[in-house]
């Protein structure tokens, strides 16, 4: 079932719209990868599952029955700004990129030649707006941890440099210094 390894494989993808593009895109995430692949056709649906169930990227059709996919774009950034939300159209505009742009889209995609090359193409961006989430939330998590550790008012830490230039040091490391001297 799967052609090789990908990000995508422990990933669940969320799929908002009825366009044929998703369709295939749907069909080639089941062949290619062992994705959890999930499909609504409106927003209110959407937003259900991007609030109750444990998703890791949406893609939308720009136009969905009751509104658009911008307007779901815009209403998961007031949640959250580092989920992936990808848009795509079979007919896209400069306008429609840019406003995309501004309501702060992972990826845009419009389909510019056949509907194959469109779903090649969102799996690529796909995978690739999955991995960057995965890694800045991997970021964030360290972050917190050394945070935590340089808090931590039983530990002395500090932070050096690469020419070995004392950069950081927290409160502990102070008081165990002047104790010293």
């Amino acid at each position: 079932m799967v052609s090789s390894p990908t990000v995508l494989d422990s990933s669940c993808v969320l799929l908002v719209g009825t366009s044929e593009w998703l369709t295939q895109f749907k069909a080639t995430l089941n062949t290619r990868t062992d994705a959890t692949v999930k499909r609504v056709e409106t927003k209110s649906e959407a937003l259900e599952v991007f609030r109750r169930e444990s998703t890791d990227c949406l893609i939308t059709e720009y136009a969905l029955a009751e509104t658009t996919g911008l307007d779901l774009l815009t209403e998961i950034r007031t949640e959250t700004t580092v989920f992936p939300v990808l848009v795509g159209t079979a007919s896209g505009s400069e306008a429609i990129a840019s406003e995309a742009i501004r309501a702060g889209v992972t990826d845009y995609v419009t389909q510019t030649d056949s509907v194959d090359q469109m779903v090649k193409e969102l799996m690529d961006r796909t995978e690739r707006a999955v991995r960057s989430a995965q890694r800045a939330a991997t970021q964030r998590t360290r972050a917190r941890q050394f945070d935590a550790i340089f808090s931590d008012s039983r530990t002395a830490t500090w932070v050096l440099d690469p020419d070995g230039s004392l950069v950081r040091v927290n409160q502990t490391a102070r008081e165990d210094d002047r104790r010293r001297h």
